[in-house]
């Protein structure tokens, strides 16, 4: 057994994975609201950044300027997405583990947060387009999810 999925086994026997499965159907509902709540802050938030340092977005406003204001919307959709999100996963590790889309969505979130977090500090057009790109794949690939 690898060591990744040996850590996914054990997590999926822990008391947390057990008391979330075997919660009210609801609860699983109400945090994958509260999970795309988080992922429209975050990529809203982005995207308005992204767009305005390819000028596609806001003008009136500076690029530091909407940063800046965006910046706190940004964090929090990011960590309550995080929060939110690992707690789905936390229900049900091993179909994640297994499940290919999910391997691409968590990869492409980290490469996009990295991309966001060099657009704030140096607002290049291109990476603000890369950084475009890894939202809608990672959007793409969070729908996946639970397709496959």
């Amino acid at each position: 057994m690898t060591f990744p999925r040996s850590l996914f086994e054990w997590l999926s026997h822990t008391a947390i994975s057990h008391a979330f499965n075997e919660a009210h159907y609801l609860w699983f509902g109400a945090f994958m609201a509260v999970h795309l709540l988080g992922i429209a802050l975050l990529v809203g938030a982005s995207l308005l950044i992204d767009l305005r340092v390819l000028n596609l977005g806001i003008r009136a406003v500076s690029i530091t300027r909407a940063t800046q204001a965006l910046k706190p919307w940004l964090l929090a959709g990011l960590i309550v997405a995080v929060l939110a999100g690992t707690w789905l996963f936390v229900a049900d590790p091993l179909k994640y583990y297994a499940n290919p889309a999910f391997r691409l969505k968590a990869l492409l979130l980290l490469l996009a947060v990295i991309a966001q977090f060099f657009v704030q500090r140096k607002p290049l057009k291109t990476v603000a387009a890369l950084a475009v790109l890894l939202w809608i794949g990672t959007a793409i690939c969070g729908r996946a999810v639970g397709l496959l």
